[in-house]
């Protein structure tokens, strides 16, 4: 996952920025964030739109279903960008999550079992690239 997305998301970002699209500038978290306890901060307060480089594991990253859910709970824009490999969570994968990922991030930082599920539902049904 990271090493795939990592790279287009770069190449997403080099692009965007040639072409001027974002005033605010683009942040790609593993790149821009030192201390990842306030990442979904930045998601919550400081982000327009949230493109989620979609491969296979994104979701089963904890950071980054993080990511999604606090985009969700705070009404962020949210844009996915489906890789080959990605397939999107269905009820299964949703209802199967607390076995699949680590889920203390999310729950330090206050976030429930109620949230992550209702962004999982959500993001499923995202318009996508």
């Amino acid at each position: 996952h990271k090493a795939a997305a990592g790279a287009f998301a770069r190449l997403l970002k080099m692009a965007l920025l040639e072409e001027r699209i974002p005033a605010g500038g683009v942040f790609i978290d593993s790149d821009n964030l030192s201390d990842l306890d306030k990442l979904f901060d930045c998601v919550a307060h400081r982000t327009e739109t949230l493109v989620v480089i979609s491969s296979r594991e994104v979701l089963l990253r904890p950071w980054c279903l993080g990511e999604v859910t606090t985009a969700h709970m705070h009404k962020v824009r949210t844009f996915p960008v489906y890789l080959p490999d990605f397939v999107p969570p269905d009820d299964a994968f949703v209802q199967g999550i607390e076995e699949k990922v680590d889920l203390r991030p999310l729950t330090e930082n206050g976030i429930e079992a109620k949230d992550y599920d209702l962004a999982l539902r959500s993001f499923r049904d995202i318009a996508h690239l």
